[in-house]
């Protein structure tokens, strides 16, 4: 195989490792990787069977297929929430103990822009700026970049409280991306799946979500 990486925006980038994997499966299979870098096995999927933004229930139309038609995180608040938030309902009626959340998602453009906007700010300064930000600790710019919602936040309801199940980094604005999340179901107590996406307005678009339930298969992986 012949591969060829490019960068066709005007930015820096900065690539620290690349690898191929080949992955053996059965024809009736999808293969995505979490965050992680660790492959599943998508064999059945289940669309939801309500979506909720800010207390209303929305059509599930627009999560079925992937056709660029999104959900934009762009509803006005009436609540008291801080992000905008998307629920899924989904039914489990295996009772199966774990799942895998499906979707297809991309960093919105203006997310990308105003991100552009803030280092545009520091003007011939940036240059020094970037200098420091070298020594500042991995732990504190993640903290930053989830306290300005930049992440999608995924949570799933237990015992009617939201617990965090993963934070999605960015994917970037280019091109919708396939993402897995493993949920452990075990941990999880109530009679039908709710899962929350949250972040900041505007700042993902997502295309199409569902959930398998079904266990991962063996894989031969070179």
């Amino acid at each position: 195989y012949e591969l060829k990486i490019t960068n066709e925006l005007l930015e820096v980038q900065y690539t620290d490792l690349a690898q191929l994997l080949v992955l053996n499966h059965a024809e009736n299979e999808e293969v995505l990787l979490d965050q992680n870098g660790k492959p599943h096995t998508i064999t059945k999927k289940e669309h939801p069977k309500q979506v909720t933004i800010d207390d209303y229930s929305e059509e599930t139309g627009p999560l079925l297929q992937k056709d660029n038609i999104s959900y934009l995180f762009d509803h006005e608040h009436s609540t008291n929430d801080q992000w905008n938030n998307i629920v899924f309902s989904f039914d489990n009626p295996s009772h199966s103990n774990q799942a895998k959340l499906v979707l297809s998602a991309k960093n919105s453009l203006l997310l990308d822009l105003l991100y552009g906007k803030f280092n545009g700010q520091f003007g011939s300064y940036f240059n020094q700026f970037q200098k420091q930000q070298r020594k500042v600790p991995a732990e504190k710019n993640i903290q930053w970049r989830n306290d300005q919602g930049i992440p999608l936040s995924v949570y799933a309801k237990s015992n009617n409280e939201w617990v965090l199940i993963e934070k999605i980094n960015p994917v970037g604005p280019m091109a919708f991306r396939d993402l897995v999340i493993p949920i452990d179901l075990t941990k999880i107590n109530a009679e039908k799946l709710e899962i929350k996406l949250e972040c900041g307005y505007m700042f993902w678009e997502v295309d199409y979500a569902a959930i398998d339930f079904s266990i991962d298969r063996p894989m031969e992986i070179q």
